[in-house]
């Protein structure tokens, strides 16, 4: 959570990277009532490697499309 709130903070600012989070906040809850799992953390270093990979994705689409 604390990786987000700092993504974004930097981008939108602070109050609204706050409602993010505490929107990101009340999806968690309410998913872990409704499924009755606990909740898995997918860790601060999942945003960089899914960041990693569409750049990955959109320059080989680009490069495809010089062809």
């Amino acid at each position: 959570m604390a990786a987000q709130y700092k993504r974004l903070a930097v981008r939108r600012g602070k109050t609204r990277a706050l409602m993010a989070l505490g929107h990101t906040l009340l999806i968690i809850v309410y998913h872990v009532l409704t499924r009755k799992q606990p909740y898995h953390d997918w860790g601060a270093a999942y945003c960089d490697a899914r960041a990693k990979q569409r750049g990955e994705q959109r320059l080989g689409r680009r490069l495809d499309g010089l062809v």
